[in-house]
């Protein structure tokens, strides 16, 4: 027995799993005292490390970007 086929004969691969979104804060997780960072501000960073990972995702699988049909970001 050898290493496992794809069904086209080639070697299987296992695609990464899709990155998930962050979980947005609830209006009253933030108490509005200027924390330094705010879950405000974490959020926005978790979104924008998730945005980049969708997007690498999106690369490595094949599906899409820019010349799959979706607008380019920014």
């Amino acid at each position: 027995m050898g290493a496992p086929r794809s069904p086209t004969g080639g070697p299987a691969t296992t695609d990464p799993p899709k990155p998930s979104p962050p979980e947005k804060p609830l209006p009253g997780d933030c108490c509005d005292g200027g924390c330094d960072p705010c879950v405000q501000d974490i959020y926005a960073e978790e979104l924008e490390a998730y945005e980049q990972d969708l997007r690498r995702w999106k690369e490595r699988a094949g599906r899409g970007g820019a010349a799959g049909g979706e607008a380019a970001g920014g």
